[in-house]
């Protein structure tokens, strides 16, 4: 590297040690409880030089010459450990993280190989085995050999999880309202107003240090997750200097380099994801005067109103008038980051700190998806079609991110952290669509559709934590952790525009009579949804022994986070006053945008003088559409205080009990209006006050050192978001045309739930597990139409009842037990069957059932999969710095939505991605990886199924991807 490159890092890092010695670093846990070992000594064997382990259980010994060494763990009341063959090289960290057995009666000593443990990620298993509940994680590690690149990706591989719209995760085959994400142990909202979890694609995976799934309830978690907590760790705390750049390349075999790419006209800064002035509503048109003027059908009233004419020509030529796509070239996906970190002395305190920032930007397009639609059978034995529409749809995704993270050992027993998380994605959607209506009175026409729309997801997150080791003689030191955090969420969508028209097509392709028809379909508009949501959250944890010999511990604390939501939607149309263009009028559309919308057709058009007074033609204007009723306001709080018991009963037996209180509260109002009308009632609000105390039982038997019998009785709760309570109609413009109605009559759901789990630890980095669960739903929120007369409509409510259960396999193993050439190879693999009943509506059962006898009266929770498969093999080789797998992901047939009345349910077929990878590091100077993403080149479908044939609902063909990686260690 250039001299001056090496002089801005080190300015920009703080001050390095220029050394060619190694050092050796780990955490050391007990194994019994899994929790770190504070105070371990850890000596080289033969000298002086060593170091004691903090209150994270971590040690690093320093300034290591390189060469082979034998560790010596040891701990008062606990087995020393040998740990030999420990090879230190230069400039190169020796990770060696271990457990230790409590003493037996008789002293003994325990010698090891450091190669039987030298695993990246037995430490993250370690956890696993020794957590106080059913638990799955992935590693950074494991998520670097997937080549995942963000935390969504990386959960499709943990056990019991899929991915629904490559955001979503779904754990044990309940939807996101079952699922709860947290971000260092701090809850974390969903920024979707029609989604509960948040959406883990925008969190990028160089900033993560592993993911934690916790399947099981404890007091101490949050009581509204049934499938899985899902717990983000970042990166914290680095044993030595590192400064990396990373630059990726990605090849996709549909979007890449293609000439015929849609884009539509934005601001300056869309290539950044960040929406500019131009596409903001007019600062005067903001106004609830120009507002009121411009609402209805004023057109005629504008002839002989100066005010109203003028107003109404500057409106229409403010906005954003282009209204059709175009056609650009795409390059190469791309990305940059660079992160760094280092271990300094503030003083003599220890202070450690993480940066980082990213850049990306991904095109898709698809050209071959398919949009369908069908009507109820009336005997034979297919669906008749009722809408038919091919889509081209292309997809620009900038994001930006950034991570820092500073912690700070006050003393030894003492530490504070700060982390700060920064995330802004956005995607870019051009879609134009062209299809028949078939069961419209003009079925014989085709409509043409075009949707422009630009989608800020915004995630910014602090958090100040710390973690407290107050030391007691007569038992091991009581710990205390708190948190206090803020999340800002957004999800803006400034103009997005439609514009649909109607047309013929003869036989030969030939099109012609175009036209605008509001009768069939939507006039063209601007639409402008904003959500901010602002959410605060402060906790407390003690933990403390009850006896000397800690057989018996208590753990405590306190829980309270508010959060506000401000949600707005305004809509701006466009209208045509019906004055022919022979007299004056505006040009009627005929398949020329440019025109129908350009300087010389829209506003006032005309303007001329009758006995004295001003007279105007208005040609194309727009008119304030927005229904003030579809802004809202909400709150939600919860309160929660916990107690929990860990009793060690005897050396293999421990019970993990106690229960959770929570209040929470949530309330909802228009901010616009002083009430919702719907349906001639009257609402001003919606408002659920719930209190709940849950209950939680989880039993851990050891059968031996290495294997572990769980059991768990827990009872959870589910909660409805702020939309769905709202009392509003809004209109999905994109999926499907359905109109979405707020039930603010709706519950929360109480979940209980039976786990039991065998699992076995064969060697260092190995588990065999196998679990299975039942759960029981009262009052389970589903989302279904609202009426059978209304097949368009859309709502949610609370059935009586429902169940789940299943079964769930994790297996992870080295292949070298077959033989030594198999040494550098391992599989990873899990699998999930999983069984869901909710009662069908018995109106709706009977038309199903005279429609199709075959019908059943009960269906799967939505996004439910029968059964989830991953399988990795992995390859690794520390002495050629290559790695490289082969993994496999694939997921059962999933209801994806309920059907209309009288028709099948559509389910979303499986999906098998198979990707594989290949990295290698050149002497730790110069790492080099490149992956390729389904392989197969498979494509998405939704289908309903009548008389056991499908029926092609939605397609869509993400293509295959090459990626190549490269990062440089800049130290």
């Amino acid at each position: 590297m250039k001299p001056f490159f090496k002089l801005f890092f080190i300015a920009f890092c703080l001050p390095i040690l220029a050394n060619a010695q190694g050092n050796i670093i780990g955490t050391v846990y007990d194994e019994t409880s899994g929790e770190p070992l504070i105070g371990v000594n850890i000596i080289i064997d033969g000298t002086v030089q060593g170091m004691v382990t903090d209150l994270d259980g971590r040690y690093k010994i320093s300034n290591v010459k390189a060469g082979t060494y034998t560790l010596v763990f040891s701990y008062i009341s606990y087995v020393t450990q040998k740990v030999e063959d420990v090879v230190v090289m230069d400039k190169q960290n020796t990770e060696i993280s271990l457990n230790l057995k409590e003493e037996a009666q008789v002293l003994e000593q325990i010698v090891i190989s450091a190669r039987k443990i030298n695993n990246t990620e037995n430490a993250l298993l370690s956890l696993q085995k020794t957590a106080p509940a059913i638990s799955d994680g992935i590693s950074s590690q494991q998520i670097q050999k997937i080549g995942s690149s963000n935390a969504a990706q990386s959960m499709s591989f943990t056990t019991g999880a899929s991915v629904v719209d490559g955001k979503y995760v779904y754990m044990r085959g309940l939807g996101d309202r079952y699922s709860n994400t947290q971000l260092n142990g701090s809850n974390i909202p969903s920024n979707d107003p029609y989604r509960n979890s948040f959406q883990l694609d925008i969190i990028p995976s160089f900033m993560i240090d592993n993911i934690v799934s916790q399947k099981a309830f404890t007091p101490d978690q949050p009581g509204n997750f049934t499938g899985g907590n899902v717990n983000i760790k970042t990166k914290e705390y680095p044993e030595s200097f590192y400064a990396k750049l990373t630059l990726t390349t990605g090849f996709n075999n549909q979007s890449s380099f293609n000439k015929d790419f849609l884009s539509h006209e934005g601001g300056k800064t869309d290539w950044l994801g960040y929406a500019d002035a131009t596409r903001e509503i007019p600062a005067f048109m903001q106004t609830a005067e120009v507002q009121s003027l411009l609402s209805g059908k004023y057109d005629a009233a504008a002839r002989f109103n100066d005010n109203l004419a003028y107003t109404a020509d500057q409106a229409v030529r403010a906005l954003n008038n282009s209204m059709t796509p175009f056609q650009k070239s795409t390059s190469l996906n791309h990305s940059i980051s660079f992160s760094t970190g280092n271990n300094v002395a503030i003083g003599k305190l220890p202070l450690g700190y993480n940066f980082g920032i990213r850049y990306s930007k991904n095109y898709a397009y698809d050209d071959r998806a398919q949009n369908n639609a069908y009507e109820p059978a009336v005997g034979g034995e297919d669906l008749p079609i009722l809408q038919h529409f091919d889509n081209i749809r292309s997809v620009e995704t900038p994001q930006v991110g950034a991570l820092a993270d500073i912690n700070l050992k006050i003393t030894p027993n003492n530490q504070i952290s700060f982390n700060a998380l920064y995330n802004h994605i956005t995607e870019k959607n051009t879609e134009y669509l062209i299809g028949q209506n078939l069961g419209s009175a003009t079925a014989s026409e085709y409509t043409e559709s075009r949707v422009m729309q630009f989608t800020e997801r915004s995630f910014l997150f602090t958090q100040l934590r710390g973690k407290h080791i107050a030391a007691a003689k007569s038992a091991r030191p009581v710990s205390i952790e708190w948190a206090a955090n803020t999340v800002f969420l957004s999800q803006d969508e400034p103009d997005t525009r439609f514009f649909a028209n109607k047309l013929s097509m003869d036989e030969n392709g030939v099109k012609s009579n175009y036209r605008l028809d509001v009768n069939e379909i939507s006039r063209p508009a601007h639409f402008f949804r904003y959500l901010n949501d602002f959410k605060h959250e402060e906790k407390i944890d003690v933990s403390l022994p009850i006896d000397v010999q800690e057989k018996y511990k208590l753990k405590i604390g306190l829980n309270y986070s508010d959060k506000q939501r401000d949600f707005s939607e305004t809509q701006w149309g466009y209208d045509r006053y019906d004055v022919p263009a022979s007299q004056g009028g505006s040009l009627s559309y005929n398949n020329n945008a440019e025109q129908y919308f350009g300087e010389n057709n829209i506003g006032i058009v005309t303007d001329t003088t009758i006995n004295d007074k001003n007279l105007h033609i208005l040609g194309v204007y727009t008119r304030f559409d927005t229904k003030p009723e579809y802004s809202y306001e909400g709150n939600e709080s919860m309160f929660a205080a916990y107690a929990m018991a860990t009793l060690a009963l005897s050396k293999r037996l421990e019970i993990i009990a106690g229960a959770r209180f929570e209040k929470n509260d949530i309330f909802i109002a228009p901010s616009l209006v002083d009430y919702w009308n719907i349906a001639g009632q009257k609402i001003d609000n919606a408002e659920i006050n719930a209190t709940n105390i849950l209950p939680a039982v989880n039993l851990k038997y050891s059968l031996s050192d290495k294997a572990n019998l769980r059991a768990a009785f827990t009872q959870t709760i589910a909660k409805p978001n702020m939309r769905e309570m709202a009392p509003f109609l809004s209109f999905d413009f994109i999926g499907g045309g359905f109109r979405y109605l707020g039930n603010p009559f709706l519950n929360f759901s109480t979940i209980t739930n039976y786990d039991l789990r065998l699992e076995t630890f064969p060697q260092a980095g190995e588990l065999i597990a196998l679990s299975v669960f039942y759960k029981h739903f009262d009052q389970p929120i589903v989302r279904q139409f609202s009426t059978i007369s209304n097949p368009t409509e859309i709502s949610w409510y609370n059935l009586d009842e429902g169940e789940l259960y299943g079964a769930e396999l994790e297996f992870r193993k080295n292949l070298g037990i077959l033989g030594s050439f198999l040494d550098n190879f391992s599989i990873n693999t899990n699998f999930s069957y999983i069984v869901s009943k909710l009662p069908v509506p018995e109106d709706e059962f009977a038309i199903l059932q005279s429609i199709d006898p075959t019908a059943k009266n009960y269906r799967p929770f939505q996004g439910q999969s029968p059964f989830l498969f991953n399988f990795m093999l992995d390859y690794r080789s520390a002495k050629t710095g290559i790695q490289s797998n082969l993994n496999l992901n694939i997921f059962g047939k999933r209801l994806y939505v309920v059907g209309a009345t009288g028709l099948p349910d559509v389910y979303e077929k499986p999906f098998p991605s198979l990707n594989y990878n290949v990295s290698k590091s050149f002497k730790g100077k110069f790492d080099v990886s490149f992956t390729i993403q389904n392989i197969l080149n498979r494509y998405n479908q939704t289908v309903q199924t009548y008389r056991e044939k499908d029926f092609l609902v939605s397609s869509s063909y993400p293509g295959r991807t090459f990626k190549l990686a490269f990062t440089f260690n800049l130290e």
